[in-house]
């Protein structure tokens, strides 16, 4: 959560504050009333996030409700992160190589991974029908995007899961 005050420390710290040598808290900007706080989760190589968005809809099933899906510019990839209880944080104990908070590899990532392949996603956003929308943009085909509706996908019968899975639909 952001508060008044925050000093997230860019462009001196990317992520963790332990991660940037010679950097310290007395050595950001500092107004009376700031503080820095360590991000709620990181990635040590920069994935260029570009959007968060807070799934307000049970069209993917109760499991994803209230949600947190983020994009990214760099290599068009959709995460997905389960707050934990009291929605100050992350519910990471599923993928213990996680637990530092910071994706170290795509192979970190990989557990927190929905969808690939989107090019860059620009923007996210709950639909009024309740699905997913991604915008996104292509570096490589003069910029050109789409707007893309992720529906969400049953899993077969023989998944004992109750979570589904994701589509996409280009509008």
């Amino acid at each position: 959560m952001v508060e008044p005050g925050f000093n997230g420390g860019w462009k001196s710290v990317m992520g963790q504050m332990s991660a940037n040598a010679g950097v310290s808290e007395s050595s950001l900007v500092n107004i009376p009333g700031s503080y820095h706080a360590d991000p709620v989760f990181s990635w040590a190589e920069s994935r260029g996030i570009t959007d968060i968005e807070f799934l307000n809809s049970t069209a993917f099933g109760s499991n994803y409700e209230n949600g947190v899906f983020a994009g990214d510019i760099t290599s068009g990839t959709l995460y997905y992160f389960q707050p934990n209880a009291d929605r100050t944080g992350l519910s990471l104990e599923k993928d213990s190589s996680l637990s530092d908070l910071v994706a170290d590899s795509d192979e970190e990532l990989s557990s927190v991974t929905i969808g690939t392949g989107f090019a860059g996603i620009t923007e996210i956003e709950t639909g009024p029908d309740g699905n997913l929308y991604l915008l996104t943009f292509d570096r490589e085909n003069d910029g050109q995007g789409s707007l893309l509706k992720i529906l969400p996908t049953p899993l077969s019968e023989n998944d004992s899961s109750s979570q589904n899975s994701i589509s996409e639909q280009e509008n």
